[in-house]
């Protein structure tokens, strides 16, 4: 059984953490822009098959891309074409003919036992989706590990948002491919708009199961966990990424002594 509370509650302080040493630090761009693009690596490993073709590279990159775009983006409100352009952005050089356009045939997810939402529906889910992001209170069904005031109260956190987003456009199913790449795109608009990173997903194998399970059983269980395991992991690659950087001594290039050189941040992080 999954306790909420001590999990999110362990989050926020590795989101305090990593806050103070973001805004001590000297190189918060620098550091920012390396959390994103790790993001992006890691959901290119994650959804792309392996290749070392052109066009692999270049879907990667449409992916890296769309993190930025996402990362840039006003938090204020979240809107379907938002999620469309986004989507276009990602499939732009992979699959130019569904970029951006909702689907309109009935799929199976991944050829499982999972059968995503009837493709009329989809242009209604969506938006009702987007509309509880913005309120704060992304539709989750319920699991009798939680009361239902408990469970009241943590619905609206943001990781708890984020993962139900997650399962949310993977269950709708809007476009015809790239489902899982725009359903961390989201993910990650919401984690970013209250200051936590974007959620890494490592393990595919794990994630798949656990998304089946949640859609067959209602209990997502087994989802929370992966993704509260996933978050505490992203977050303690990132506070190490902003130690190194904190413990760097950047040298001021002298006139008279060249034998200490100035230290590019940027370089490091590649």
């Amino acid at each position: 059984m999954i306790r909420l509370k001590e999990q999110l509650r362990k989050i926020d302080e590795q989101k305090r953490y990593y806050r103070i040493l973001l805004n001590k630090s000297r190189f918060r761009h620098e550091l920012e822009t390396h959390i994103w693009a790790m993001a992006a690596d890691l959901t290119s490993h994650f959804d792309l098959v392996p290749s070392s073709g052109i066009e692999h590279q270049k879907t990667a990159e449409g992916l890296f891309m769309a993190f930025e775009t996402v990362r840039q983006a006003d938090k204020t409100q979240l809107s379907v074409p938002f999620v469309r352009d986004t989507h276009a952005q990602t499939l732009a050089f992979e699959n130019p003919q569904a970029a951006g356009y909702l689907r309109n045939l009935r799929a199976r997810w991944l050829n499982s036992t999972m059968i995503v939402a009837n493709p009329a529906k989809v242009p209604y889910l969506l938006e009702q989706l987007v509309a509880g992001v913005n309120m704060g209170h992304v539709p989750a069904f319920y699991w009798d590990e939680c009361p239902d005031r408990s469970f009241q109260q943590c619905a609206r956190h943001p990781v708890m948002q984020a993962i139900e987003t997650n399962y949310n456009v993977v269950a709708i199913h809007p476009f015809c491919d790239g489902n899982k790449r725009i359903a961390r795109l989201i993910s990650a608009w919401i984690l970013d708009k209250y200051g936590h990173i974007p959620l890494s997903i490592y393990n595919r194998a794990d994630y798949i199961s656990s998304i089946e399970n949640y859609f067959n059983t209602r209990r997502p269980h087994l989802l929370y966990q992966l993704m509260f395991e996933q978050m505490r992991q992203s977050y303690d690659y990132a506070i190490c990424e902003a130690r190194s950087l904190d413990r760097l001594k950047i040298y001021a290039p002298l006139k008279h002594c060249q034998t200490k050189k100035e230290l590019n941040a940027k370089q490091f992080l590649r």
